[in-house]
């Protein structure tokens, strides 16, 4: 049954420079942040709505996803990347979204990966890669 279920693919990120627990989830198009976790950290913030945009979300079970607007913050990885300037969606909070208030779709990864790449060069964006995904495996043992 090992083998049924991979590994989750968690990481530490910044949010403007705050230590957060995200998930990797590159099957994802959006990135989206917990109205909870977002509005303890910027308690006066203001959540831009999506007026002008009719964003119908689809979630894997092919529910729409529902949100509350965005945000825009600067996203990085410690000792990686330097943050880089993103759009997160705002989503109601979850169960897992306590734990974990933070997905990263391809609209934040993709950006990152190629600032990675320009830092410290293709070569180190792929044994990056490897050597996070060893860890994940070794820490989920």
């Amino acid at each position: 049954m090992s083998s049924l279920v991979g590994q989750v693919n968690e990481a530490e990120i910044t949010i403007d420079d705050n230590l957060v627990s995200a998930l990797l989830d590159t099957g994802a198009n959006i990135s989206t942040v917990s109205q909870g976790f977002f509005t303890k950290l910027y308690p006066d913030a203001i959540i831009k709505p999506l007026e002008d945009f009719k964003l119908d979300i689809k979630c894997a079970g092919d529910q729409s996803l529902p949100y509350i607007g965005y945000v825009e913050v600067d996203v990085g990885i410690p000792r990686v990347v330097d943050p880089i300037s993103c759009l997160l969606l705002v989503t109601y909070d979850t169960q897992y979204g306590a734990k974990v208030p933070v997905i990263l779709g391809t609209n934040v990864l993709e950006p990152l990966m190629t600032a990675t790449e320009k830092m410290h060069g293709p070569l180190y964006t792929y044994a990056r890669c490897s050597l996070l995904f060893v860890q994940m495996h070794e820490i989920a043992k």
